[in-house]
């Protein structure tokens, strides 16, 4: 099981720890597995991003040239943006990637989105997500 940190659209940012979750757009949820409870659910429509906690260290290691350091900010969490280091991203819906590959363990609801910016990683800094 993994920690996550869930950013609904409004309210605080809180953590769930589970396995997996999935999106049911035909039910409105994300279906979670693995959680204390086996399984669960969060009610898609109010959750603006779901983000594996210290994702970095989850991820492969690579050239510092290679990455690339997005902050996402999100309409009711502008204070704090989420950070997530990655090779390249895909807009609409949101994607990250590690050498081509997908990192599946983030999700953001586009809609909620209020902009995004390209970092440059600078070495020995281990983004906090």
């Amino acid at each position: 099981m993994a920690t996550f940190t869930i950013y609904p659209k409004k309210g605080k940012p809180f953590d769930m720890e589970f396995g997996t979750f999935k999106l049911n757009e035909e039910d409105n949820k994300f279906d979670i597995r693995g959680s204390n409870a086996t399984e669960g659910f969060l009610v898609a429509s109010e959750i603006a991003a779901i983000v594996l906690k210290d994702l970095d260290q989850h991820t492969p290691s690579y050239s510092i040239d290679d990455l690339r350091l997005f902050a996402i900010y999100l309409k009711n969490h502008l204070e704090s943006p989420i950070e997530i280091t990655a090779t390249a991203y895909k807009e609409a819906p949101y994607e990250f990637y590690i050498d081509k590959k997908p990192i599946r363990e983030i999700y953001i609801r586009p809609e909620e989105v209020v902009g995004l910016v390209r970092r440059e990683k600078t070495a020995g800094v281990n983004p906090k997500i």
